[in-house]
Formats: C-alpha cells, structure tokens, sequence
C-alpha cells in the first residue's frame, strides 16, 4: 500500500518544550540587552548632568565679568539668627539667575529681597528650574513650602563651615558674604572646584540643596570636599534641618556643617572647576588631593583627580 501524501493544508504546531526555548532565549537575550540600555541611558544622563553645570560654571563668569567678582555662597550666617541679616537667607543661586535666561524670575525675586521679605514668603521661589537639577536624581523636583531644591552647589572648600566666624572665612569660592575673585583663587582656576552636586533628600524636613530659606545650621547651598564622593560618612548640622537618608546619611553636630558631594552617577560625582570646565571625579580620589581642589588658595600642589 502506498502512503497516503500530507495535504498541504496541514500545518505543523510548535511544541511546548520548542515553546519554552524560545521563551528561555529571549528571556536571555533581554538580559543581556538590559544593562546596555541601562548605561547608554546613564551615559546620556551623565552627559546632560555635565552640560547643566557647565552653563552654570559660565553664568558664574559671567556674573564676574558684570561685578568683578563672583557672587557670596550665602547672604546671612549658618547659625545667625535674631538680626536684620536674618531676612537676607538666600544665597547665589538667585544671583545668577539673569545669567541663565531666568530674568523674568530674577525680576520677580528682586523687589522681595529689597524688602527683605523671608524667603519661604516669596512668590516665585516654587520656580523648577531643570538646569538645577541632576538627570539621574530621582527625588527632583523637590519643592516645599521652602522652595525648589537642586542638585547643583557651590562649593566653600575641602572642610566643613564651623559655626560662628569661620562660616565668613571658608578655604574655598562660596561662604557668608564671600566676595571672591579671580585674583583671590591663587592656586589656579584649573586646580580649584566651583561647583558640585549631591543628592536630594525626599523628606521634607531636609534642607540640603535649598536655594531658599538658607543657613539655620546647615550649609544646604554650598558643599564641602571633605570626604571622598559619595562617601558613606554622614553630613553634620542642625537635627531640625537635615534628616538621615540612606544616601545621604546625617549625624548631628552643634560645631560644624558640611554636605558632602554625591550623586546617582555610579563611581563618583561631576564637578565643575573654577575655570569652568567640567570633569567626573571619582570615589577612589586621594582623599588629600580632593580637599586640596576645594581650596582656592592653600598652595598645594594638586594631585591627579
């Protein structure tokens, strides 16, 4: 007898186990892919994160070239309450903001400050402003009753600000009522840091990285290379204005404040340097090294970031 042909009608199925390998290759396959994706994103942020800081490293000369002098850190003490300085807790963020295409907010800020108006009353200070804020950040924007927060400071040297006198005597660019210029940064603008970037805390109560209500023990506009990048050693202040994060630990200090440069870039932090470039420094920075870059005039030799 002759086999009976197969109609070409009939097809054949996938089996179940040909099914599962399938599944089991593309399963790999997207494994494989993911963390590419991952780091191409990552790498985008990072590139986005160095540009914002390189437009405000130029707004800073900028604002130079207009005064003949770089904007102070802040316009009242870390501690200093009980004063008519005490309305002025703003710092050099709302400075430069001309220098940014943000006029129109300046303009609106201005005449608050002329009336020396406490700055968690000023219309405006609720302003996102993304040139402030880190692409990788994932609590931005942050913004209270206090204002926006970002992720960008300034920076007031490689120690932290002590209470009292030494607020208004920092090594580095920005500190109360600071007045520095070019000529002031001995060690050369390409050995000194201007500004830097940590992370936001997602409770409301943290001050750090507020560009309003500033001082009150805590140096929220301003960073300290103190410790190594992303370091898990805590930022000290006052314990009503700063809260423990598991990113951004905190212990409470009545002498001394600091906020260490971090970030959600892996290995280290952006830093932007006085003469306005750009570079990423990493965690493994020799620890003396990296205070020596927060100072502007200590006439250390700079090692190798």
């Amino acid at each position: 007898m002759f086999a009976r042909p197969i109609s070409p009608s009939v097809r054949r199925a996938f089996t179940l186990v040909e099914l599962l390998v399938v599944i089991a290759i593309i399963g790999v396959l997207i494994a494989l892919l993911l963390p590419a994706v991952q780091q191409a994103r990552e790498a985008a942020r990072r590139m986005q994160c160095t540009n914002n800081q390189k437009q405000l490293g130029l707004a800073m000369h900028n604002y130079h070239d207009t005064y003949q002098k770089f904007p102070p850190g802040y316009f009242v003490g870390v501690n200093q309450t009980g004063t008519t300085y005490n309305y002025k807790r703003y710092c050099w963020m709302q400075s430069i903001l001309p220098f940014i295409e943000q006029a129109a907010l300046a303009d609106l800020l201005q005449p608050q400050i002329n009336a020396q108006d406490l700055p968690w009353t000023w219309n405006g200070r609720e302003t996102v402003i993304e040139g402030f804020m880190c692409p990788s950040e994932p609590t931005a924007p942050k913004v209270n009753t206090r204002g926006f927060h970002g992720n960008y400071l300034a920076v007031h040297g490689g120690q932290s600000l002590k209470h009292g006198d030494n607020d208004r005597n920092a090594l580095g660019m920005f500190y109360v009522e600071s007045t520095t210029r070019f000529a002031d940064i001995t060690d050369g603008t390409s050995n000194v840091a201007m500004l830097g970037e940590t992370i936001l805390v997602p409770d409301d109560n943290d001050r750090r990285g507020a560009y309003y209500m500033t001082g009150w023990n805590t140096a929220n506009a301003t960073l300290a290379l103190r410790d190594t990048p992303n370091s898990t050693l805590p930022d000290t202040g006052n314990s009503s204005a700063m809260q423990d994060y598991k990113f951004a630990p905190f212990q409470h200090s009545s002498d001394w404040v600091r906020v260490n440069a971090r970030s959600f870039h892996p290995g280290g932090v952006i830093i932007t340097r006085a003469d306005a470039s750009v570079r990423f420094v990493g965690e493994t920075v020799d620890l003396t090294t990296y205070r020596n870059f927060g100072n502007r005039a200590d006439g250390q030799v700079l090692g190798e970031l």
